[in-house]
Order: C-alpha cells, then sequence, then structure tokens
C-alpha cells in the first residue's frame, strides 16, 4: 500500500513552530511520503525525516488553494491513499490507535472526527462532512477529485480577493463540499469519532463543534488532537505552552506531550475554562429561546390589544 500525506501550514515566523515540526514527525512514521506545504520565506534549520518534503507554495486560496495547486502536477495513479492534514491541532501523544489502516481501508473517505455544523451562509441540504484538518482518501475519493474540483470553482476560488468572502467559500465548498460531493458519487464515508454520539452523551445539539466545546472528553476517549483556536489567542496561535487551569489529571496524564512556546512567540497563553464554554453555549441557546418567546409573547399582547 503506497499512502502519502500532504500537510498544510501557514505561520507569519520564519521558522517552523515546534508543534508543526512534532505533528510531522508523527505522520512521517505512519505515512510513506509527507509533504509539507507551508509559505515562503521559512528558514530550513530543521532536519526532516528522509521522506519529508518541503513544498513551498504562496497562501492562495487556503488549504482548497494550496492542495488543488500541488496535486495539479501530481499524478495521483501512484496512490492508494492520500491524506490531507492541517496545522490546526496540536497533536498530543501519538497517531497509533487512531491509524487503525484496516479499519481505515473500509472506508473511500475517512475523517478523524465529523460533524453536522452548518453556518449560515451555506449552500448545502445536509451539512453533514469529515472535517477537513485531518482526511484520508482511498483509490475511488483520489479518482473523484478532478471532477470535484471543478465543481467547487477552482478558478473562482483561486481569484477571490476578499478574505471574508473566500473564507466562507472555503468552508462550505471544501470543508461541507468535498464529503457532500463524494457521498453524491456513492462513495462510503467513516470516522474515528462519532459527533453525533459524542455530542448527545453530553447533551449538546447534533450540530455542536466538539473540537471546540468537549475538547477535554475527546482527549480522554484517546482523540489525539487540540484545537488549537478553541483554547488559545489568536496571536498566540504558533505556542504550545499549557495553562495551569488545565484539568490536573489531564496534565499528569499528558505532561511532556505539549510543547514549549517557540522563540518567535513567548509569553503567557490565556486557556479558556472548558465549563465556562460549556455553560456560555448552554446560555446563548437558553438566551435565544427566551428572546424568541419574548417576542411572540409581544405579538399576542399587540393582537389581543387591537
Amino acid at each position: 500500500m503506497h499512502n502519502i500525506c500532504l500537510f498544510i501550514h501557514f505561520s507569519e515566523g520564519n521558522e517552523f513552530p515546534e508543534y508543526v515540526r512534532k505533528y510531522v514527525l508523527e505522520l512521517s512514521r505512519h505515512f510513506q511520503e509527507v509533504k509539507l506545504l507551508s509559505n515562503p520565506g521559512k528558514i530550513i534549520s530543521h532536519k526532516w525525516s528522509s521522506n519529508v518534503e518541503l513544498v513551498f507554495h504562496p497562501n492562495v486560496g487556503y488549504d482548497f488553494g494550496r492542495i488543488y495547486s500541488y496535486l495539479h502536477s501530481v499524478d495521483l495513479r501512484a496512490y492508494d491513499n492520500l491524506a490531507i492534514v492541517n496545522d490546526s491541532n496540536w497533536l498530543i501523544g501519538d497517531l497509533n490507535d487512531v491509524l487503525d489502516w484496516d479499519s481505515i481501508c473500509k472506508y473511500d473517505l475517512w475523517g478523524i472526527i465529523d460533524s453536522h455544523e452548518k453556518p449560515w451562509y451555506s449552500n448545502h441540504i445536509d451539512s453533514y462532512h469529515l472535517q477537513s484538518h485531518f482526511l484520508i482518501l482511498g483509490r475511488k475519493a483520489i479518482s473523484h477529485l478532478g471532477a470535484f474540483f471543478i465543481q467547487a470553482g477552482v478558478h473562482e476560488i483561486m481569484t477571490e480577493k476578499d478574505a471574508k468572502t473566500l473564507r466562507r467559500m472555503v468552508i462550505d465548498r471544501w470543508e461541507i463540499g468535498l464529503t457532500q460531493f463524494m457521498l453524491s458519487k456513492g462513495l462510503i464515508t467513516g470516522s474515528y469519532i462519532n459527533s453525533f454520539e459524542f455530542n448527545r452523551r453530553f447533551g449538546l445539539k447534533l450540530s455542536a463543534n466538539a473540537t471546540h466545546l468537549l475538547f477535554e472528553e475527546l482527549i480522554r476517549e484517546g482523540y489525539p488532537l487540540l484545537k488549537r483556536k478553541a483554547i488559545v489567542h489568536k496571536t498566540q496561535m504558533d505556542t504550545c505552552q499549557i495553562h495551569e487551569s488545565f484539568p490536573e489529571d489531564i496534565l499528569i496524564h499528558y505532561k511532556g506531550k505539549f510543547d514549549q512556546p517557540s522563540n518567535q512567540d513567548q509569553g503567557d497563553i490565556s486557556l479558556l475554562n472548558h465549563k465556562y464554554v460549556i455553560l456560555k453555549y448552554r446560555f446563548l441557546k437558553l438566551f435565544k429561546f427566551g428572546k424568541k418567546a419574548i417576542n411572540l409573547f409581544s405579538l399576542r399582547l399587540i393582537f389581543s390589544n387591537n
């Protein structure tokens, strides 16, 4: 079985952050080829594994654009599996339990976690998708990639100049669109974590994003990734220091598995309190319900007075 992994990375610094080095190293143990797709301007001061190749591309079209630009010049018929991974997570521990190839190969398109989250601007009737930060495509899915890129509107995405519009297009057409396209072709999809079952266990609605709201619980279940955006400020995304407020048993269990801050971005990181996140989510849900109830009550009063 011949497999390849594309790891998409972007950062403003001129060095590769430590968490990227760690993640890529672990991927190189599971994939015969790893292509590290990064933005130009990096200093190559780190010695990578022999099966890791650095490929520099301008950050055009976000992940979608980087993947398309690279695959456009590659003969994918040589590969049985294509993994697409990005740098939006910290890796905790290893991927030994997750990358069970006997299980993964049952599916044409596999992801580490799925989602039913649907942004308001999405055009999809069904929002079910495998989260795009860790995907593995089998031969059938790989064979459909060319048609998918055409349907997704490659030229429109690659030439879009407005950052907000581009981000929405990529989320709708790539994040959600890839899974929906493959399903429309009759392909079989699967994931390591079933978000529907997971959210239901912890009292969250189907469309809630477990990687943001249930990251402690995911880790306890053996999920090896921690979403950086969920727990750190945007200005500190390249650092990996764990704050003392993180649950003690998690800290003890994973002691030493989180990287220290890189030289390019020192300083403390404020982790969001997990219980606060859950309470905030539930409060907003109640607030929206209460606001709707008040509006309905007000309308009844108006009509009753008339």
